[in-house]
């Protein structure tokens, strides 16, 4: 067995839970489940061999964590205030990982018994989410719990629940990717060779190297100076209107809910032109659109919320297996006058820049020190990222992820681009949020969506059409 430290992203996430427990407030399980419909007769031993392939190929499969010797966590506070003034105090850090040579990941297969002779896609739905719910080991590895969910002879759902500490979203694409080529090859009886990925650890040891070094702190100047300029724009639970009011000390259990709504070929090209045409992504335009939103719901000028970048800029690492995504606060300033287009290009700027620093991963500490930390404050997160739907002669593979959230999400914005078209998915915490102004907050994102689009409204106008049609 061998032992490295853990990631500064690793780090963050054992000690806010550990913290949070001794506060008396544990914290929804930091899970990213992963569901892939498999069509056809299943080949139980493909799925097992493929995924066996894929511990052994992907280190962070085989990996645990545990206290470092003779580490002993201070009071909340003093941890948090300690780790943002100085980075290097995680190193040597509080938790390393212990990486084994060989992991077993049994699959256990279950039939969907509900009476039914075709059960429908909500019920489905509910058992796949309820299978992602169920704890994991941190410290025995695998972190991970494999189930197939057979719904009849010919089709099954593979459920991979992973935890946080050794992947993320990015690391679902690797897996989906790769387990269709595997599960067809031993379907099929053929061999695949592959190069060996980097490694999770390599990159963590590069990271620890990076920051020994103060190469980082560039980034640590540019991130303070920001949260200086900005100390209260981030936006909160309490403040959406939607939002289910909780005292502090309450911590609901999550009911994690997706809708979703698929933007028809005339509107996803609408978007590709707008952004073509000011030399932006999609992600920006749809950005602007959830911006102009939250400035109607909460009539805030200056709007902060969450944003979730790979973080993949070390050279191999877009193939690697681990945790590497961090999460940082994208700001805007809004003014009446200021035009759709405009706020845009604002936009694209600050999203170059904080992509530019994104290799801190402790955003979470500067709002951590900027206010009063509280277990039941919130975060609103925006994603866009892609996903390929891989077809196969032995069997069809295809993701079923856009429907299954993770349990520690209390409201996030995905949209998925297709290969034609993109999708938009919502997802929330029931026991935080009304489901009923969720679903009219996706429409109303819709909407603004189409008038950005098709003119270069500004804030005011974009503001009085909504208040007009009182959708919002």
């Amino acid at each position: 067995m061998a032992v490295w430290a853990a990631s500064a992203n690793q780090e963050l996430l054992l000690l806010r839970s550990e913290l949070a427990a001794r506060r008396g407030f544990p914290l929804p399980e930091n899970h990213v489940p992963v569901a892939l419909r498999l069509r056809g007769e299943l080949n139980a031993v493909a799925v097992q061999n493929a995924l066996s392939q894929l511990v052994q190929r992907h280190s962070a499969f085989r990996t645990g964590f545990k206290k470092a010797l003779g580490a002993h966590p201070p009071g909340l506070r003093d941890c948090l205030l300690n780790v943002f003034q100085r980075t290097s105090a995680i190193i040597p850090g509080m938790y390393v990982q212990c990486i084994s040579s060989f992991a077993n990941l049994p699959v256990e297969q279950k039939w969907l018994d509900t009476g039914q002779v075709s059960p429908d896609e909500e019920e489905i739905h509910r058992t796949v989410e309820l299978e992602a719910t169920v704890g994991l080991d941190a410290e025995t590895a695998p972190i991970a719990r494999a189930t197939v969910l057979s719904v009849s002879t010919t089709e099954h759902i593979l459920i991979l629940v992973l935890s946080h500490l050794i992947s993320d979203i990015w690391s679902v694409q690797i897996f989906q990717r790769e387990f269709a080529a595997l599960y067809s090859a031993y379907c099929s009886a053929r061999l695949l060779y592959w190069a060996p990925p980097l490694q999770h650890c390599e990159f963590v040891a590069w990271e620890h190297k990076q920051i020994r070094s103060g190469a980082f702190d560039r980034q640590l100047r540019f991130w303070d100076s920001v949260w200086r300029a900005h100390p209260d724009a981030l936006i909160w639970h309490k403040e959406l209107p939607f939002a289910k009011v909780s005292r502090d000390t309450e911590m609901p259990k999550p009911r994690v809910r997706t809708c979703g709504m698929t933007l028809t070929p005339a509107e996803s090209d609408a978007v590709r032109r707008l952004a073509k045409a000011l030399r932006v992504t999609p992600y920006v335009v749809v950005r602007t659109a959830l911006t102009v939103w939250l400035h109607f719901v909460t009539d805030r000028l200056d709007i902060g919320f969450w944003a979730n970048f790979a973080n993949r800029t070390y050279p191999g690492s877009m193939q690697m297996f681990g945790y590497c995504a961090t999460s940082h606060v994208i700001f805007s300033k809004l003014s009446r006058g200021l035009s759709a287009h405009s706020l845009c290009l604002d936009i694209a700027n600050a999203t170059r820049e904080a992509q530019e620093n994104e290799a801190v991963s402790l955003a979470a500490l500067w709002c951590l020190k900027a206010r009063s930390w509280t277990i039941s404050d919130t975060r609103i997160t925006f994603d866009l990222w892609s996903t390929a739907r891989p077809r196969h002669t032995q069997q069809d593979v295809e993701p079923y992820l856009a429907r299954v959230g993770p349990p520690w999400m209390d409201l996030d914005v995905r949209v998925l681009a297709h290969q034609d078209v993109f999708e938009m998915f919502v997802t929330w915490n029931e026991a935080r949020y009304d489901s009923g102004g969720v679903l009219q907050m996706a429409r109303a994102l819709r909407s603004l969506v189409a008038m950005i689009t098709a003119s270069d409204y500004s804030v005011a106008q974009l503001r009085n059409h909504f208040r007009t049609s009182a959708e919002v």
